[in-house]
């Protein structure tokens, strides 16, 4: 049963039992969305982390390399 069969039985019963059924189910649903957002979150964080140790093998903004050129004065920034 999906959350709206849930409640359309609460609607036409009255019973507790059946309002419990229906709040467990949204509350299931919340959990997975919940685990969903926290793995996306640590594989973001995770692949972030990567690139600014610069183990994806490219320079970026905030690597040692760039903040020489940027303190000399290079202007040749490769784009």
């Amino acid at each position: 049963m999906n959350e709206r069969s849930y409640w359309d039985q609460f609607l036409k019963t009255g019973r507790v039992e059946d309002y419990l059924q229906y709040r467990n189910q949204i509350q299931e649903r919340n959990a997975l969305r919940n685990r969903a957002k926290s793995h996306e979150s640590s594989s973001f964080t995770s692949s972030f982390r990567a690139k600014a140790q610069g183990q994806d093998g490219e320079q970026h903004a905030g690597s040692d390399q760039s903040a020489r050129d940027r303190s000399e004065g290079r202007t040749d920034r490769g784009v």
